[in-house]
C-alpha cells in the first residue's frame, strides 16, 4: 500500500478568482438601469436592487435547471415566464416601489 504525501489534485485552479458571476451580476443591475434610466438616488437603487435580481432570475442563470430541463414543453413554459417576470417586476413593480418611497421620504 502507497501512502501518498500530498493529496491528489482535483484539477481545480484554487488561485484563480472567478469573475463571471460578478460580471453578470453587473449586467443584469446595468441592464435594469438601462430600462428606465433613472436619475435620482432613489430610483436608481430601487432599479438595481430589484430590476437587478429580476433579470438575474429571468434572463441570467437563475433558474437555469428549468430553462434547460429535457422536457421540451417545461423548457419552453419556463423561458416565457422568466422573460415575463422581467417585464411584470420592471414594468409594474419597480415604478411602484420607486413611487412609493419617493412619497414617503
Amino acid at each position: 500500500m502507497r501512502m501518498d504525501t500530498e493529496p491528489r489534485s482535483l484539477g481545480l485552479p484554487l488561485d484563480k478568482r472567478e469573475w463571471k458571476t460578478l460580471l453578470m451580476v453587473a449586467i443584469c443591475a446595468f441592464c435594469a438601469w438601462l430600462w428606465y434610466r433613472p436619475t435620482e438616488p432613489v430610483a436608481v437603487l430601487v432599479s438595481l436592487l430589484i430590476g437587478g435580481p429580476a433579470f438575474w432570475v429571468g434572463l441570467g442563470p437563475g433558474l437555469s435547471s428549468l430553462k434547460s430541463h429535457r422536457l421540451r414543453a417545461l423548457s419552453i413554459l419556463a423561458q416565457i415566464g422568466a422573460v415575463l417576470f422581467v417585464y411584470v417586476v420592471m414594468r409594474w413593480v419597480v415604478p411602484w416601489t420607486t413611487s412609493y418611497l419617493q412619497a414617503h421620504a
